[in-house]
């Protein structure tokens, strides 16, 4: 009996849209750019190289990232109530309906 099997590229694919949806990749990313920026060896004087790489401004990515999660379980939160209030209220309404039926 033949066992399905994945190819390596399948199997590549599959990880890549997977990390990529993992709720914590932006947070990895963005680490993965300031470690980039931090370690390259062409600095453009310009660009105020050492802000971009600070503590200071990783703890407000982080910071800003934190907060974009709490909007995002907030909005979730704020959804699924609404739904369950929706659904609450139509049973109710249907049950309503039942009883004056009979």
């Amino acid at each position: 009996m033949g066992h399905a099997t994945l190819d390596a590229s399948c199997l590549f694919e599959f990880n890549g849209v997977f990390l990529h949806r993992h709720p914590l990749f932006p947070l990895l990313s963005l680490v993965s750019k300031k470690c980039e920026l931090a370690t390259n060896s062409v600095v453009d004087v310009a660009a105020d190289h050492a802000s971009v790489c600070s503590v200071e401004s990783f703890d407000d990515d982080l910071r800003a990232f934190a907060i974009q999660v709490i909007i995002t379980i907030v909005i979730f939160v704020i959804i699924i109530t609404t739904i369950i209030i929706i659904a609450a209220r139509s049973d109710l309404q249907f049950i309503r309906l039942c009883l004056s039926n009979n």
